[in-house]
């Protein structure tokens, strides 16, 4: 039996119905390689930490009822798991036109749960479910189509997607990319090149530095900046925005709404009602923040 990582805790495996895995593979492996899932109606959770060994479980649900071999058949899918090189690769892949609601078939939900060493890039897609991942260092490739996405303690090029859900990004280093069509996004503790953009929802950003672009079709943006390397670009069509800015470092601003508030001393430049336009600290990087419908507030900490 492989131990799995201590930092599982209780809450990752709540995303799925059942807790007893239909199916349980498990390989040895190096302690780097790469991991593709490929499920149409389940969801996926990832966990780094393991030290030369892989685990896959597969979960099938139906009509919120965890189902065993003993009660289900899934002939009409080719469920595949398997090991190849580096790389382990999990798929379940429907090989059936028999899914209408009359004959019962494609009903099912199959899900994974991957434990894997924590130099693992992966690349993570579903069309019908939520994706977790946590614990990895590497590239890390992930989508889904109809759920959320929460994504922690990563280090590497991220990019992710979902055009359904919100999206939680905690604990992250790199170059990262999350977008959304149908949600909000939430996100702490990021460093690096950050490009965060969202076409229904709000953003909100806790102790974050590094090169920020969030933007924003339908709500407003929060964002608690520790420290801006290149830019801080900050826009949003339907809402407020409320910057808080390292009080000590010197940027260019270009602060555009209805309204804008800049709470500082030090700034030197064009300041207008509805806009403010200099330098802070004698300036340095640039720092955009824009609505079309609100107020802009400029706090410094």
């Amino acid at each position: 039996m492989v131990a799995l990582p201590t930092q599982v805790r209780a809450e990752d495996t709540r995303i799925f119905l059942g807790d007893e895995p239909y199916r349980v593979e498990e390989f040895s492996v190096g302690n780097s390689g790469s991991l593709t899932v490929r499920t149409s109606g389940g969801n996926i959770l990832v966990v780094g930490g393991q030290s030369g060994k892989a685990r896959v479980e597969v979960h099938v649900t139906k009509n919120g009822r965890t189902l065993t071999v003993e009660d289900t058949d899934l002939s009409h899918y080719r469920l595949t798991i398997e090991k190849r090189g580096n790389e382990i690769f999990a798929e379940a892949r429907r090989i059936s036109s028999r899914n209408n609601i009359w004959n019962g078939y494609g009903n099912e939900s199959i899900s994974f749960t991957v434990y894997i060493p924590t130099d693992y890039s992966s690349d993570l897609a579903t069309s019908g479910g939520r994706i977790q991942v946590s614990g990895l260092n590497g590239a890390q490739k992930i989508r889904t189509s109809g759920g959320s996405l929460n994504l922690e303690n990563l280090s590497g090029d991220i990019d992710a997607t979902t055009s359904g859900g919100s999206i939680t990004l905690t604990d992250i280093t790199g170059n990262l990319d999350a977008r959304t069509s149908g949600g909000s996004i939430r996100a702490g503790q990021l460093a690096g090149d950050i490009r965060l953009i969202t076409s229904g929802g709000s953003i909100r950003l806790e102790d974050v530095k590094g090169s920020i672009t969030a933007q924003t079709s339908g709500g407003s943006i929060t964002a608690n900046v520790s420290e801006i390397e290149n830019h801080l670009r900050l826009e949003t069509s339907g809402g407020s925005v409320t910057a808080t800015l390292p009080a000590g470092q010197g940027f260019d601003l270009d602060a555009r709404g209805s309204r804008v508030v800049n709470e500082t001393d030090f700034f030197s430049g064009r300041s207008e009602r509805g806009r403010v336009e200099g330098t802070v600290n004698g300036g340095g990087a640039p720092v955009h923040l824009r609505t079309s419908s609100g107020t802009v507030t400029i706090r410094y900490n």
